[in-house]
């Protein structure tokens, strides 16, 4: 089976998502979250069932690709609400600011 370039890519990211949540955010905060760890295994569920696609849920590979966009999503949204507007002022600053605002918050 051929995977085109973009499947890749949403294999790989899902990977190290699933991988952050699951192994990097418990080692660098000293203890175990469930929250980041269900995160962590809910992506790597979606990717199976996205990647292989068991027999019950062919007939509804659109339904899945909405459920797997839409679970990056919400982890995207909640890691933006978490970080309060770190992130946004960096997106939206001027670009001589960038290099430095990370370091001074």
């Amino acid at each position: 089976m051929k995977h085109s370039t973009l499947h890749v890519v949403i294999i790989i990211t899902a990977l190290i998502t699933a991988i952050i949540h699951l192994v990097v955010l418990s080692v660098l905060l000293g203890q175990l979250s469930p929250l980041f760890m269900l995160n962590g295994l809910g992506f790597l569920l979606l990717l199976g069932a996205w990647n292989f696609t068991p027999g019950f849920l062919s007939e509804h590979r659109t339904a899945l690709n909405a459920v797997f966009i839409l679970y990056t999503l919400v982890t995207i949204g909640a890691w933006l609400w978490r970080s309060g507007t770190k992130v946004i002022h960096w997106v939206f600053s001027p670009r001589s600011t960038k290099s430095s605002s990370w370091s001074h918050s």
